[in-house]
C-alpha cells in the first residue's frame, strides 16, 4: 500500500496483546524514512524481541506505520538529492 501511494514511513509500531489481555506497545523511529517491506518486517521483528512474546502466550499482534511522507517531504528521492547539491550562501 505504501508503494501504491508513493509513501515512506519513519516509525514502525508494534502492538502486542498477551493471553491475559495485557497490551504492550513498542515503536522505533528512524531517518531516513523507508518504503521497503523487508526493512519494515525486520524492524517489526526486532520490536517483538523487546517483548516477552517468546515467554508468554500472545493473543494478538499488530504492526502499524506512522510518520508517513512522500519521498520529497521525507528528505529523500531526486528532489531532495538535487537540493543537497545546491550551494549554501
Amino acid at each position: 500500500a505504501l508503494a501504491r501511494k508513493n509513501l515512506l514511513a519513519r516509525t514502525v509500531v508494534l502492538k502486542l496483546r498477551y493471553a491475559t489481555f495485557e497490551t504492550v506497545t513498542r515503536s522505533e523511529t528512524r531517518k531516513p524514512a523507508t518504503g521497503s517491506a523487508d526493512e519494515i518486517r525486520d524492524r517489526a521483528l526486532a520490536l517483538v524481541t523487546r517483548t516477552e512474546a517468546g515467554a508468554r502466550p500472545v493473543r494478538l499482534l499488530g504492526v502499524s506505520l506512522h510518520g508517513l511522507a512522500a519521498p520529497s517531504e521525507a528528505g529523500e528521492g531526486p528532489a531532495a538529492e538535487a537540493a543537497d547539491l545546491l550551494p549554501l550562501e
